[in-house]
This record gives C-alpha cells, structure tokens and sequence, in this order.
C-alpha cells in the first residue's frame, strides 16, 4: 500500500531516533509484512536470518531481530555510522507509517501518535499534521485501507500507552 510521507526524508535520514531500542525484543522495532520479508530477502537485501520465522510458513509477517550496539538495540538495516537506513527506498510499510502507529485495544483499532517523534515535537501542533491525519484516517477508513488491514492484521500492534490516539478506525 502506497502511502504520503509525513517526515521529509531529509529529516528521517538524519534522526535514526525511531530505529534505536532499550529492549531487544519491542513492539516498537521494526514490523515487517510477509511479502516485504520475501521482497528483501529475494533481492539480497536483508537476510532472512534476521527475522523470526515463528510463523513465516503460514505467510505472516515478523518483527525484524534487533542487534547489540552499545548497550542499545538497534534495527540491523540502520548503518549507525551515517545515521543512514540501508533499505530506505524499500523500507516496510511499518517504517513508512512512522510516526503513525495502527493500534490494538478493546475499542478496536486505533491511529495513533509516537510523541517521541522530534518531528511530531515539533510539527504535531501544525496544519500539514492535521492534513496528514485526515489523510491516514480517510485512507485507513476506505476500502483500500480496510481491506489492508484485513490482509494484514498484525500491523495492528499492542503499544504501551505512550502515544496520543488521533482517531479509531474501527470498533471491537
């Protein structure tokens, strides 16, 4: 699914805040749907090594494995050295949504907010954020969005609680 940027690239590029962890195993890393997981790995982009593969024969999705740097965990497609995504043209449809979140409670899906996003600091009070918004919620409200999460119900997560929801997009 084809989404609008809401981080310019020029600031993504440059941040890597949302591709470094505290745990080795968090909500937070980097979700990957089961043909983005067969589109890198058959491109030699990412090996599949790096991903659990608990349910890789039943066609779902996985989180990618985290690596030890420093006493942080990071996303193995970030060169840390150029602050740099490896993948960045082919990144998963998780990253593309950042800092946007699709989350799993009891009312049903919800789109969320990641505060900690220095962009969001800064521009989650302006105009194109609340266009942005309208955008997601149209999108993810439509058939096209719907019949995504239909497709690929583990994009929607169980995030802690430290996001702003912005919308629910569907009721339990």
């Amino acid at each position: 699914m084809e989404l609008k940027r809401f981080v310019p690239s020029d600031v993504c590029l440059v941040c890597s805040g949302c591709c470094r962890f505290h745990e080795a195993s968090s909500v937070w890393g980097p979700f990957f749907l089961f043909e983005e997981i067969q589109r890198l790995t058959e491109a030699d982009l990412v090996p599949s090594c790096l991903f659990a593969h608990a349910d890789y024969a039943a066609g779902r999705g996985a989180w990618i494995q985290l690596v030890e740097d420093s006493g942080e965990f990071l996303c193995p497609c970030l060169d840390a050295d150029r602050h740099a995504c490896r993948i960045y043209p082919h990144r998963p449809f998780d990253c593309r949504l950042y800092p946007f979140i699709l989350v799993r409670q009891a009312a049903g899906i919800l789109l969320a907010v990641d505060e900690k996003c220095p962009y969001v600091q800064k521009q989650g009070a302006s105009a194109a954020f609340g266009e942005h918004v309208a955008y997601l919620t149209r999108l993810f409200s439509g058939p096209q969005g719907t019949a995504f999460l239909r497709t690929h119900p583990d994009i929607v997560q169980d995030y802690p609680s430290d996001y702003r929801v912005l919308h629910v997009l569907s009721q339990a």
